[in-house]
This record gives C-alpha cells, structure tokens and sequence, in this order.
C-alpha cells in the first residue's frame, strides 16, 4: 500500500528491508509486552538507538507509529491523515522500508531509511559512544 501510494505521487518505491521489518516488529511487541506506545521505550532508546543497536547505518531514518488498526488500509489512512507520517510516506530521500506489526495489541512501526551513501565499515557511528553497557548519543559540542 505505501508503494502504490508513492507511486501515485510519482515517488520511487521503497525497497523492503528484512532487518528494518525485525527492528520495527520488535519496538511493535515491545510497547505491548512493557505497556507503553511512544517512540521512545522504557530504557529511553529511540528509533535511532534501536537502528544502531541492531548495527543498520544510514543516512536519514524516520518512524511512524499506531495502535488499534486491524488492517494495512485502516493504518495507511491514519498514517496519511496524520501530517508528520505522512511526511515520512512522502519523503523522497527515503529508499527503504520495514512495518512490523503485533497482531495481539495492533501496535504497528513503520521504520523508514536511506542507506549511506559513503560510509566505511571501520568507521565509526560519530554520534553514539558506549558508557557503562549503554549506548548514549553524544553532544555536538563534545568529543
């Protein structure tokens, strides 16, 4: 259904992306199983963390959230209704996509990237540091 939508607006289509689904289908039975709907969880990890976590690069990444749709339309027509998902539909820097979706709560996430576009494997992520087990972003006014 987001393909047909972007291809409606003349967009590319976005690629599907089995780690993005495994990310995305996780945050989705983790806001059920520790009772919470939000872009960040419990521990204070967002989206960016989670990507990080499970070792996806990137250049730009989104994510749209919903609960209580029991069909991909009903969600898509929420997604669009709602301006800030909407925008992550429509972004055209955006190239691919994972929805993973807990059919027991019908808590859906929509993970959304662009791969690098020159990033080196040895490189490292400058944003994110390691303190004590947890992965923290790191100010731009430090180093």
């Amino acid at each position: 259904m987001v393909n047909l939508y972007r291809a409606s607006l003349g967009l590319d289509t976005l690629q599907w992306d089995n780690r993005l689904f495994a990310v995305a289908l996780g945050h989705s039975i983790d806001m059920r199983t520790r009772h919470f709907f939000s872009h960040i969880n419990p521990d204070g990890n967002g989206s960016f963390v989670r990507l990080a976590l499970a070792g996806i690069r990137y250049d730009r990444a989104g994510e749209n959230l919903a609960r209580g749709q029991t069909s991909p339309s009903s969600v898509m027509r929420s997604w669009l209704f709602n301006p800030a998902h909407r925008h992550n539909i429509e972004n055209p820097y955006f190239s691919c996509q994972g929805i993973g979706y807990d059919s027991v709560s019908h808590f859906w996430t929509h993970v959304f990237i662009s791969p690098p576009t020159q990033f080196k494997p040895d490189q490292a992520v400058p944003f994110l540091r390691w303190h004590d087990g947890v992965l923290l972003m790191k100010s731009s006014n430090k180093r």
